[in-house]
């Protein structure tokens, strides 16, 4: 058995195939993390986007995230020509929470993380 294993991965076809595969994987891992990066990358700025224009218009919690939607799939849709699926409006608005929670525990909010007792 040992020895027919060795005599497959020693045939240059075999080695070809597996190469190829591998280099394929590795092709496709590199598109999924650099699309991942580019959603990521458009949520922010439609956090920020939302954070500004609540602060200049008076917005709040839901109204600020329907302009945190809506200009992220307009981001979306003039970056990859069709509308996000849900998928990725769930990668946009995890990490849109993410912000919101650093920003709150940067130090603004800090008071609301200190035991009452003291």
């Amino acid at each position: 058995m040992l020895q027919f294993l060795s005599s497959i991965i020693e045939n240059p076809t075999f080695q070809g195939a597996l190469i190829t595969i591998l280099l394929g994987i590795i092709g496709w891992a590199i598109k999924k993390f650099s699309f991942v990066q580019h959603i990521l990358n458009m949520a922010v700025l439609s956090y920020k986007y939302a954070e500004q224009q609540g602060l200049l218009l008076g917005l709040k919690g839901r109204e600020k995230t329907f302009l945190f939607l809506e200009n992220f799939v307009t981001r979306y849709e003039e970056k990859f020509g069709n509308q996000p699926s849900p998928t990725v409006v769930g990668i946009a608005i995890r990490k849109a929470e993410q912000e919101v929670l650093k920003e709150d525990h940067s130090g603004e909010n800090l008071s609301m993380l200190k035991d009452p007792n003291q």
